[in-house]
């Protein structure tokens, strides 16, 4: 696979010929963030529009089956490219960025969203892009596409889990690179279907060890959620859960406050306030 520095300019140049992705990256210059406190732990919230898509998107069979999976080669846009292949996977622009370098690492194959013999493969794409969070959304805890195995990658000093942890407030497990595989392949024997949790994998751009972080949920989204009068379009991902909350709407970035911000986080995670 391409390093990661010729992974980024691979990146830079699909958006640059991609008019849809070129719009939503350069949108990024005006996304506006903010920090929310939650018990002392600097979370950030953000007001992107463009990550609507995403918020709302409907996970139910039905909805599933009815629509093309959009992470298929044969129905991405024309002008999507694949940037690099390895394992199976292909790597690509995320046209619906959190962050200015975003990359979703798809399954060439169309199968179902499962984390079964999958964090080796985490781990090998951490360790090729190091400076990067690889994280899995699991198909009840944020995957717009659940139909289609995939993961996503975003620079980790954007996510607060991989910053300072001191004062996180939410539960989280940590493993070596080494102990990861068996530590997840454990937790999935235990469970009749896969257990709701985010998983990050994450090498250093300087000096460190890989390391895998999974982070447990209690539900997909919080009882707030919807469009409707005194709710909010949140829905919490990987993202979210490492310390960005993502607001599609500015009625609701302008109303998560620090206490709203805890009462979503206890609700769908196992927070420590």
């Amino acid at each position: 696979m391409t390093a990661r520095n010729g992974l980024a300019g691979a990146h830079a140049r699909q958006v640059a010929d991609w008019p849809l992705a070129r719009k939503n990256y350069e949108a990024l210059a005006g996304v506006e963030t903010r920090v929310a406190p939650v018990g002392g732990f600097p979370w950030r919230v953000q007001f992107n529009p463009a990550r609507a898509l995403s918020a709302s998107a409907n996970i139910e069979r039905k909805a599933i089956e009815s629509r093309p999976c959009f992470l298929c080669a044969a129905n991405r846009p024309a002008e999507q490219r694949v940037l690099a292949e390895e394992r199976g996977y292909e790597v690509l622009v995320n046209p619906y960025p959190v962050f200015p370098l975003h990359f979703t690492i798809a399954s060439k194959k169309h199968e179902p969203q499962s984390l079964e013999g999958r964090v080796a493969d985490m781990v090998a794409f951490a360790e090729m892009m190091p400076g990067m969070a690889v994280f899995y959304n699991g198909p009840r805890c944020g995957a717009s596409a659940p139909d289609h195995m995939h993961f996503q990658a975003v620079p980790a000093r954007m996510l607060p889990l991989f910053g300072d942890r001191e004062g996180f407030p939410l539960k989280y497990l940590r493993f070596s690179a080494s102990e990861a595989p068996a530590a997840v392949g454990r937790m999935l024997v235990e469970s009749v279907e896969e257990p709701m949790i985010n998983v990050y994998a994450h090498k250093p751009a300087e000096e460190g060890e890989t390391e895998v972080v999974i982070i447990p949920r209690r539900t997909h989204r919080p009882s707030c959620y919807g469009t409707g009068k005194g709710q909010m379009l949140v829905s919490p991902a990987a993202v979210e859960c490492a310390g960005v909350m993502i607001t599609p709407r500015r009625e609701d970035f302008e109303r998560m406050d620090s206490a709203t911000l805890e009462e979503i986080l206890k609700e769908v995670c196992h927070a420590e306030l």
